[in-house]
């Protein structure tokens, strides 16, 4: 049995943000196709991110080469990033994860990359945070668990659903 807890940091922690640890690729409502998710998670949710920008890539191999090629999100933008922000890419013909359905292993596909910036709230300061999934995350037809827990006057976030 896992207990809640508060969401809390050292002040000196230099982390911002977690990537949740796996992508889901997941199908859509009828003859809308797939897409690609990942989550994020402000670690200082009393600090928010201002002005958050979002890019993801995917790395793919081509002809003898890794190319990286830009994936379409749903938002690259959020005006600010409290706790939680989910990207979305959704599949199509045009994309290079068109045809990923987890059944076949010979895939072109070698990595995702996510990254985004933004302005913490308090400091000013401008922030960046990047993660890789490989092949091996990605999760096919699955949901994300709601983390978040509106308790009274606080907010808590159950890490252990991560």
């Amino acid at each position: 049995c896992h207990e809640s807890s508060l969401w809390r940091l050292p002040a000196a922690s230099i982390l911002a943000v977690t990537f949740w640890p796996g992508l889901l690729l997941q199908a859509q409502c009828k003859d809308a196709g797939q897409s690609l998710h990942i989550r994020i998670l402000n670690e200082r949710p009393e600090n928010s991110w201002l002005d958050v920008s979002a890019s993801v890539s995917a790395v793919v191999k081509a002809q003898g080469h890794h190319r990286v090629i830009p994936l379409k999100l749903a938002e690259e933008r959020s005006h600010v990033l409290h706790v939680t922000w989910t990207l979305v890419h959704p599949i199509d013909d045009s994309s290079p994860l068109s045809g990923l359905d987890g059944k076949d292993q010979t895939t072109d596909l070698v990595a995702v990359i996510a990254l985004i910036s933004g302005t913490d709230q308090v400091f000013g300061s401008t922030m960046h945070a990047t993660h890789t999934y490989y092949t091996n995350d990605i999760l096919f037809n699955r949901d994300f668990v709601d983390v978040l827990e509106y308790a009274s006057d606080k907010l808590i976030v159950h890490t252990e659903k991560l």
